[in-house]
């Protein structure tokens, strides 16, 4: 005869994992999308805007701009600009101590930039950056002990949504579509 007190259909009362591992899977749960943020979409986006920033120096290098005074400073400082996005970029993907103060570099000059010219969008993504890289948990993500904490947990994994990787494809698709149309109307 049972004791009245098993009930089968009763979730288990206790955790199946060990009190240390299961703190070490909390904190990774934690800042699992934090770490998916730091290691893809802050390096794709800023890929992204190097590879821009890179071809606009190039363009105005060849349109004689450097001619004049303040032009031959923006065709010097672009370029640099262009490496420092990519250095943070990789840094970020690698979830180095020291990309955090590249990206808020970075994303400073960038949103001063924005900001100057009015760019809506470039002021809402480098503004994300800058909040989302100085916060508490991207602090966390970016300490070297939380290395430790990832290779404990490597079966934890944060699943992009569909919806943004269908944006993305759509935004990458319409990018080329211009750059195609821009090509052969020459």
């Amino acid at each position: 005869m049972k004791p009245p007190d098993l009930n089968p259909y009763q979730p288990p009362s206790a955790s199946p994992v060990s009190g240390a591992d299961s703190r070490v899977e909390q904190d990774r749960a934690i800042h699992l999308k934090t770490e998916s943020s730091l290691k893809i979409g802050i390096p794709a986006v800023l890929i992204l805007t190097a590879l821009i920033v890179g071809f606009l120096s190039f363009g105005l290098s060849r349109s004689g701009i450097s001619v004049l005074p303040l032009g031959s400073v923006i065709v010097f400082l672009l370029p640099i600009m262009s490496l420092g996005m990519i250095a943070a970029a990789v840094g970020s993907a690698m979830l180095a101590p020291w990309s955090r103060w590249m990206i808020t570099a970075v994303s400073a000059a960038m949103l001063l930039i924005s900001l100057l010219s009015i760019n809506l969008i470039g002021i809402g993504v480098f503004t994300y950056f800058l909040v989302l890289v100085n916060g508490r948990k991207a602090s966390r993500v970016l300490r070297s002990d939380y290395r430790a904490v990832i290779a404990a947990t490597p079966h934890m994994r944060y699943k992009t949504p569909k919806g943004p990787v269908i944006a993305l494809v759509v935004l990458l698709l319409v990018l080329a579509a211009i750059i195609w149309w821009g090509i052969a109307s020459r």
